[in-house]
């Protein structure tokens, strides 16, 4: 009995050492990646003071298929918090309240005052992780025909059609004073992710995405923001050169954000 016991004790223990030796393995793998993103995101600010912007573009490459490549081939990125980058402010990081979507985006370094950016969209469909292109500035848009954005904000809305959107907050810097801030909706439908469901109910249309394009300094708050329920979306009603006099109201009916009425 005592030799079985024993036998069974060490079982234990050897599954133990191994689980944890693989869980050192995995954070000594990730603590590698982090040091690439590093070395690439320093490269291109060093770089940008010094050299053309075809130079910028080599190292904003290199990051590119380095992050696309550790995105597809390492599933437990996706619920990484990457906390160790030397400067996280370069590299926007949202992710989803369910943990199945994010976003990276990171300036290019090959705009001027009108910035570039650059982004990745991270998700699981099924039990597969998979990552592809939002926006590169050396391929067409894979998704979207739009601006180059970054992304400030993830937020998971379920539909009473127990279908998940992901609506991402997105900004645009067309220079020292012009920018845009707007919204898209996005949802995985079987492996792929789609941004064409109509999420947005104006009093003429219906809209997968819009913007709010406006001079830098009118922004007293954001010009796009929820209630503390998610359940009201709230939209500037903003000139290029004014402050918002009033702000949309929207309401999610449970299917879709819907225009209800206007507000102080």
């Amino acid at each position: 009995m005592w030799v079985t016991l024993k036998g069974f004790v060490i079982i234990i223990l050897l599954s133990f050492l191994s689980l944890n030796s693989f869980a050192q393995s995995d954070i000594k793998k990730f603590k590698a990646a982090e040091d690439s993103i590093n070395y690439y995101l320093n490269k291109m600010s060093v770089h940008s003071t010094y050299f053309s912007g075809e130079y910028d573009t080599i190292w904003n490459k290199k990051l590119f298929n380095y992050l696309l490549n550790l995105c597809n081939t390492q599933p437990a990125t996706l619920k990484e918090k990457f906390e160790n980058l030397i400067a996280p402010e370069k590299l926007d990081i949202v992710t989803s309240d369910d943990k199945k979507f994010r976003i990276y985006s990171w300036d290019n370094m090959n705009g001027g005052t009108a910035h570039s950016f650059s982004s990745i969209i991270q998700y699981q469909a099924g039990n597969k992780v998979r990552a592809i292109t939002l926006y590169d500035d050396a391929t067409e848009n894979l998704l979207i025909d739009t601006p180059e954005y970054f992304y400030s904000n993830l937020y998971t809305i379920k539909t009473n059609a127990n279908k998940t959107v992901y609506l991402a907050v997105r900004k645009a810097m067309f220079s020292s004073k012009d920018v845009s801030m707007g919204i898209q909706a996005f949802t995985i439908d079987g492996n792929t992710v789609q941004d064409t469901i109509k999420f947005f109910q104006t009093k003429k249309e219906c809209l997968n995405n819009f913007d709010c394009i406006y001079t830098f300094g009118y922004e007293t708050k954001p010009v796009i923001h929820f209630s503390k329920d998610r359940k009201l979306l709230y939209v500037a009603n903003i000139g290029y050169e004014s402050a918002p006099t009033n702000w949309l109201i929207y309401k999610f009916d449970g299917y879709k954000f819907v225009y209800d009425h206007n507000e102080k």
